[in-house]
């Protein structure tokens, strides 16, 4: 058995027990495989329209079992955030939840609800000053790089921080197509679907905000002066 399989292996294994932020370090050639721009959107559609049906097993605010902090956006919660609890216990919901350093993939996650892990867990400045050592395993979700990661079936979570080692930058919005990224280092991600203006200056982007998976239509110009870049995957075939 060569050093490749084995690393294979090692992937698939990992993959059963976990599906936060993973560190696993994997050479470009072995796993990172051609995607289509179609598959890309398909994959994003199913992570905004899933549906799932949580009970109060889901619902969590506190310290978990390994002491860190987590709060879940159900309709109760009342963390102060841009973007309020939303999810509710014994009925139909729409959308995965966010969590910090979630990588879960849709299976994972129904898995985890079933278990009566936390669903979701919202951004805070907590979690964003201790990175890594704030995601809790306790919780299931999916997080901005997490989802990006997942829609171009990246074999590990991606931070943005990281994202741009699988991508080559764009050096004009225009060149933007269905599947390509607008990237804030070590802040937030948006996967671009289209333009809805013929001057393409106005996108439709898919991306995990502090709450859930959800659409919404930027002016792209305020995205660059925010600090954001456009990247295409390495692999993304058209």
């Amino acid at each position: 058995m060569n050093r490749k399989h084995l690393v294979l292996i090692f992937i698939a294994l990992f993959s059963l027990t976990s599906c936060t932020t993973s560190q696993v370090k994997i050479k470009e050639g072995d796993l990172y495989k051609p995607i289509t721009r179609n598959e890309v959107m398909e994959i994003a559609d199913i992570y905004l329209k899933h549906k799932w049906r949580p009970t109060k097993k889901n619902v969590f605010h506190g310290i978990d079992k390994d002491g860190i902090r987590v709060n879940t956006p159900d309709i109760d919660s009342t963390l102060p955030s841009k973007h309020p609890g939303w999810w509710i216990p014994d009925s139909v919901n729409i959308g995965l939840p966010y969590m910090w350093g979630g990588f879960c993939s849709i299976e994972e996650f129904d898995k985890g609800i079933r278990e009566g892990k936390y669903a979701g867990d919202i951004y805070t400045q907590y979690k964003r000053n201790n990175l890594g050592k704030a995601v809790s395993r306790y919780a299931v979700g999916i997080d901005c790089s997490g989802f990006v990661s997942r829609c171009w079936k990246l074999p590990s979570h991606h931070s943005t921080r990281n994202l741009s080692s699988v991508a080559n930058m764009l050096s004009d919005a225009t060149e933007l197509k269905k599947g390509d990224i607008l990237n804030k280092h070590n802040a937030h991600v948006f996967l671009f679907k289209e333009f809805y203006d013929k001057e393409k200056t106005r996108a439709t982007v898919i991306h995990a905000t502090s709450h859930k998976v959800k659409q919404k239509q930027v002016l792209i110009r305020d995205l660059i002066e925010d600090g954001f870049k456009l990247y295409r995957y390495k692999k993304i075939v058209d």
